[in-house]
């Protein structure tokens, strides 16, 4: 029996990209959004394929879900269930978030602490030094040699707080114009379940980038706009790497 890809919504932010892409893969029929309401209801059981937690922002979802909604998502995977986060479903995953943009800093501890990992962001040498913003298109090494663009939008760079705790995680990804080419997205274990954490947007492609690119007062997605080289920005790894442990 086919079952079901829950995709988080805030009301917040938007999950149109990764919404489109995850249809394109399982079809619309497998695909539904959820909230912080249905969480505490109980929809996360064992009908639930794959559990995805998008990017936006980690204090929103927090101040919805709390450690009651938190503890339902660790029951779910660690029973076997899956958990894709990207972005801020990536800093959300990990022990300790730490974002500092230098007007605004957040130092927390979080809930999920699938892994024993400093989530810290966002990375400077991708921010946009003349807007202050971080986004940028960047390129990613996959552990299958293949490299590719991807979006950036301020995720973070994982530092696993021992070699024990990294020796747990398999590396997917890794940045190649960074520094030190950090790793960029790995997958672990939790119980008998899965968690996959990417700090960039793998669900982005060159389409959706034209569509933010909107000359409009107040555009939320001026950042995006401001972007160059958006050309032959791919989800291919995006749907490769789902496809790979979600079937």
């Amino acid at each position: 029996m086919a079952q079901d890809i829950f995709l988080y919504q805030d009301y917040v932010h938007s999950t149109a990209a990764i919404w489109s892409a995850l249809c394109e893969m399982y079809g619309h029929t497998r695909v539904r959004q959820i909230n912080a309401n249905d969480i505490k209801a109980g929809v996360l059981d064992e009908n639930t394929k794959a559990f995805i937690m998008p990017g936006g922002a980690t204090r929103y979802v927090n101040a919805q879900l709390g450690k009651e909604g938190n503890q339902l998502i660790k029951n779910y995977i660690e029973k076997g269930g899956t958990y894709i986060g990207i972005c801020a479903g990536a800093y959300y995953a990990c022990a300790r978030t730490e974002w500092d943009t230098g007007a605004q800093k957040i130092f927390t501890d979080n809930d999920l602490a699938f892994c024993d990992c400093v989530a810290r962001g966002p990375i400077s040498s991708l921010v946009n030094k003349q807007k202050n913003f971080p986004t940028a298109i960047t390129h990613i090494r996959f552990d299958n040699g293949t490299t590719q663009k991807n979006l950036y939008w301020g995720g973070p760079v994982f530092e696993f707080r021992s070699k024990e705790a990294e020796s747990k995680v398999e590396v997917l990804a890794r940045y190649e114009d960074v520094d030190g080419k950090p790793i960029a997205a790995f997958t672990g274990r939790y119980g008998s379940g899965r968690y996959i954490l990417t700090s960039v947007h793998l669900e982005v492609d060159t389409a959706q980038l034209h569509l933010m690119k909107m000359n409009v007062i107040d555009n939320r997605f001026e950042d995006i706009a401001s972007l160059t080289d958006i050309e032959n920005v791919s989800r291919k790894a995006f749907f490769d790497m789902v496809k790979r442990f979600v079937s």
